[in-house]
């Protein structure tokens, strides 16, 4: 490793450390730093660590001139994740950022992410929205996670609802976590979240501040079968931890399949057992935070159940056609419901008729 650093060493700790990593990034890197050197809160250090290159890299990292810029170089590659740890180990910022060599950060990400954190110090991590872009620039569509904590900790048990690139977290949190684990690679966000979420609040900011490329040779595109298993195996073992009990094995593996592969079909008896796990842990986490029922947080949780359970239910027709008529039964007008039952008796005089 080369490291000309001496200087900064001594400087005062800023506010906010940048950790960005590199392997052969050539193509974007200059654009992905300018946007944070941009960037209109100043008060910060980018951790640029240049993962073993071999392309042009390494010639683009040393025409940087920046004097917030701290730079580590490595003969050889060690991954994604060991770089990570090592540059929230090097962050000398009580606020860490997380960069992509290939990603955006728009000119207001930090200013906006600091101003946060500094009216809300029960957060330990912050998101953003994000703008998902191809190749050539095109947006593909807008990522908007939820905002609140309990939202974004239910939801997180079915997808991502923090977004890697757009991260702004307190150093403390991160460490008291025990920082990334090299066991998870592809996963190392997913599995980080899951570990400091149980410590600490979570919030994502509604406003699009990062800017992420979708490729066809990036990790996500082409790890995202595997990815796929591996935050499955997250996401039930988050699911414990809410519990704070150990499932039964039968319904671990059940669990495990259908949220690795979330278009096959399921038994009927999986179904019923998931909807349960689906419902007791929703009403932990809302029991757990003593929201009142009738609150804005425990209805939109409620209603996000709603909708698990209709999606888990269409894994079998039988379950949705059931359900589907227990709501209408429940909810539909009167008059409506008359309508129904006429529909559906003449329909079976009309058959009888016709025997």
């Amino acid at each position: 490793m080369s490291q000309d650093n001496y200087q900064t060493q001594f400087a005062p700790p800023p506010r906010v450390s940048v950790v960005m990593s590199v392997y052969n990034g050539e193509q974007y890197l200059r654009e992905a730093v300018n946007s944070i050197i941009n960037q209109t809160f100043a008060d910060f250090e980018l951790i640029l660590i240049n993962d073993g290159s071999t392309d042009g890299t390494s010639a683009i990292l040393q025409q940087l001139t920046d004097p917030r810029i701290v730079l580590f170089n490595h003969s050889q590659n060690a991954g994604l994740v060991a770089r990570l740890r090592e540059g929230v180990e090097q962050a000398r910022g009580e606020l860490i950022a997380r960069m992509d060599a290939d990603d955006i950060s728009l000119p207001e990400r930090f200013a906006k992410q600091v101003a946060f954190f500094d009216t809300h110090p029960e957060v330990g991590l912050l998101g953003t929205a994000m703008r998902q872009v191809d190749s050539t620039g095109r947006l593909l569509a807008i990522i908007s996670p939820p905002t609140k904590h309990l939202l974004i900790k239910w939801n997180s048990l079915f997808e991502a609802t923090v977004m890697h690139p757009t991260v702004m977290m307190r150093k403390t949190a991160v460490l008291q976590a025990g920082n990334y684990n090299l066991d998870y690679i592809h996963v190392e966000d997913t599995e980080l979240w899951s570990r400091m979420i149980m410590i600490t609040n979570f919030a994502n900011l509604p406003d699009p501040l990062c800017i992420r490329r979708w490729r066809a040779g990036s990790i996500s595109h082409q790890k995202s079968q595997l990815q796929r298993r591996r935050s499955a195996e997250i996401r039930i073992e988050l699911i414990q931890k809410i519990l704070g009990k150990r499932l039964p094995e039968d319904i671990l593996t059940a669990c495990l399949d259908a949220w690795a592969n979330p278009i096959a079909t399921l038994p009927a008896n999986t179904i019923q057992q998931i909807i349960k796990l689906l419902i007791e842990t929703n009403q932990k986490l809302i029991g757990g935070d003593q929201l009142p029922v009738d609150s804005g947080e425990a209805q939109s949780l409620q209603a996000n159940l709603a909708i698990r359970i209709l999606e888990v239910s269409q894994r079998d027709s039988r379950w949705i056609t059931k359900l589907t008529y227990r709501w209408l039964k429940a909810y539909l007008p009167y008059s409506i419901k008359n309508w129904l039952n006429r529909m559906t008796a003449n329909r079976r005089t009309g058959n009888q008729q016709k025997n």
